[in-house]
């Protein structure tokens, strides 16, 4: 009579694997493996959002050190420029002056570099959030460096859809409220949206871009952005608490928010329409 040895490697009637040796192991069936996979999948799923709020949070950082270098450099360019800091764009010709506080015209980005604040346009740049590399650029036909932060040094005039108002922003050191903001991140509204997509062929696609730099997991929408005064103190602030205090045009289309305790009381009245909104 011919008998059937057990086999000595291989899968068995009953699922079981068989290994060298004879010993035996049940193997995973279809549905187990389904079931680790979808455990896998959820782990992720959870995990995903937290190591994508750490890396938020250590780019907030590095933004928030960023800003404080600025202010350090403009104060140590206000002691050896007669208590002035370096300037933001005022557009040439404009009367009253117009400032665009997202850009430096070359003369102010020279003088910047004698506080050891070079806007280079290779590299990392403190000029920028480390949210929008690519800062800052260089744009030949206007001439202007565009910058990756909002910069209110030098800004004498604030324009926004209430009208004209005298700004309180950091000229002379000794004459600047502490609490003034220096700096702060490019929390703007372009052509009507949050957020626009990296298009080479676009000139705005480019200076626009990554902006807002703090937004929300799904959306463009800011959360807030980091602040610098110009007693050299930052922080973070909400964006339910920021204010459109001024651009360079009110059509619309360049809505900037930023922070400030301190505001010009001509401004007060118009706080409830200039206050920050979706």
């Amino acid at each position: 009579m011919i008998t059937v040895s057990e086999p000595v490697f291989g899968v068995t009637n009953e699922g079981e694997v068989v290994q060298p040796g004879g010993s035996r192991r049940k193997a995973f069936t279809l549905i187990e493996l389904l079931v680790v996979i979808a455990i896998i999948a959820i782990l992720a799923a959870l995990l995903l959002p937290v190591l994508a709020n750490a890396k938020e949070k250590a780019q907030r950082a590095r933004c928030i050190s960023n800003l404080r270098q600025l202010a350090i450099g403009a104060i140590s360019y206000a002691v050896d420029n007669q208590d002035y800091v370096m300037q933001a764009r005022d557009i040439p010709g404009s009367n009253p002056k117009n400032y665009v506080q997202v850009c430096l015209n070359p003369p102010d980005a020279a003088s910047a570099a004698q506080a050891g604040l070079a806007v280079q346009t290779n590299g990392s740049s403190v000029w920028t959030c480390p949210n929008r590399p690519g800062f800052p650029l260089y744009e030949p036909s206007y001439p202007q460096y565009d910058i990756g932060y909002q910069y209110f040094g030098g800004i004498t005039l604030w324009i926004n859809p209430a009208g004209q108002f005298p700004a309180y922003s950091p000229v002379k050191v000794s004459q600047a409220k502490a609490s003034w903001a220096l700096g702060a991140d490019s929390v703007c509204k372009i052509d009507g949206s949050w957020g626009l997509p990296n298009d080479s062929a676009d000139r705005d696609d480019i200076i626009y871009s990554n902006t807002p730099q703090h937004h929300g997991p799904t959306s463009m929408r800011p959360v807030g952005g980091n602040e610098v005064f110009i007693d050299g103190s930052a922080r973070w602030i909400k964006f339910q608490q920021m204010y459109y205090l001024t651009t360079w045009t009110t059509d619309g289309t360049r809505i900037y928010y930023f922070y400030q305790d301190d505001l010009p009381p001509q401004i007060q009245p118009h706080l409830n329409t200039l206050k920050a909104k979706y």
